[in-house]
């Protein structure tokens, strides 16, 4: 686990907001980006993460994903399913967020892939 003073990456973390269809019945979901951005350790994901929550991201076989493992202060509310950041020009969806030992920094597993956070 990336030590706190690791945290060297400033990400938009980005809550989903509103959702419905266009004029032609797809769905559209908006993300509202949460002010200020974050400082964050992001590495590729260690073994310890792959064995407690790999199988959540690889169980649907997909193929050609960037996956990282991002340490940030802890976030109230933050929900993997309904929250997503964007660092380097990319959007990540977050898969799982989960409290370090000491309760002290959120790691969270987030790819980017064919859906591209969309």
């Amino acid at each position: 686990m990336a030590r706190s003073g690791a945290k060297r990456h400033s990400i938009t973390l980005e809550r989903q907001g509103a959702s419905g269809t266009d004029e032609y019945g797809s769905p559209v979901t908006t993300w509202v980006a949460q002010v200020p951005d974050v400082w964050a350790s992001i590495e590729a994901p260690s073994a310890k993460t792959m064995r407690n929550a790999g199988e959540v991201v690889l169980g649907g076989a997909v193929t050609g994903v960037d996956l990282l493992e991002v340490t940030v202060y802890p976030v109230d509310g933050l929900e993997p399913v309904k929250w997503r950041f964007r660092w380097n020009g990319r959007v990540y969806d977050i898969k799982t967020a989960r409290l370090s030992n000491d309760m002290k920094d959120l790691i969270l597993l987030a790819m980017v892939g064919t859906s591209d956070g969309l």
